[in-house]
């Protein structure tokens, strides 16, 4: 059977506001959750509910308010989708096969990720963000001597190669060299840090080149 076009879309879906920011608003670790999602799934922010699949495609709807899901969980969902020709709801979002009621579709929880469904959750969803953060670094090459108190953007960069202690924090635009050491207590923020390079301890770098 030819595999169907997959189509992936956050959904800006709104549920409450922290001091009048909406919570798909929110930049937590740089980026708002539709943005985390987009830059996982490949998908495209939707202000509103996307379109319905037509026969020759497979919709995935992922809500805004929830983030750090399993890209393999949600892809196998995808694929009994497209076996099955049957909608889907899996807590986080949908996975739509055919044009009917979303209303209708068929119950298959995915228990993993973080919701952000009140102010109160903001700690909970922080923290899976900054551990999911940290093991793509480690992944990568990143040496991160100690996870604990390291805090990194995902609008920076770190390459292969660079080592961070703990109690780091790198923020904003910046760019951590490979081969470059960061040491405890050290924040780097909007900054560059350059091949081989050390840095700290007690050290705070701010837009600027080292």
């Amino acid at each position: 059977m030819m595999r169907k076009n997959v189509r992936w879309y956050v959904w800006k879906e709104h549920l409450f506001s922290i001091s009048g920011t909406p919570d798909y608003a929110v930049r937590i670790l740089g980026k708002t959750l539709a943005e985390h999602n987009t830059d996982k799934f490949g998908a495209v922010v939707s202000e509103g509910f996307p379109e319905p699949p037509d026969g020759e495609e497979i919709v995935v709807v992922l809500r805004s308010s929830y983030t750090c899901l399993p890209k393999a969980g949600v892809e196998a969902l995808v694929s009994r989708a497209e076996r099955t020709g049957k909608n889907l709801f899996f807590g986080a979002g949908w996975i739509l096969a055919e044009d009917s009621a979303i209303e209708e579709a068929e119950y298959c929880p995915l228990k993993a990720g973080a919701a952000f469904l009140s102010a109160a959750d903001y700690p909970f969803v922080a923290e899976c963000l900054r551990r999911e953060i940290l093991r793509r670094l480690i992944r990568h090459g990143v040496i991160v001597e100690n996870t604990s108190g390291v805090y990194v953007d995902a609008t920076s960069f770190v390459e292969s190669g660079a080592v961070l202690s703990h109690d780091v924090t790198v923020s904003g635009k910046s760019l951590v060299k490979s081969g470059a050491r960061i040491y405890p207590y050290t924040v780097v923020e909007d900054s560059t840090v350059t091949p081989f390079a050390e840095v700290g301890p007690f050290a705070h770098l701010c837009k600027q080149i080292r």
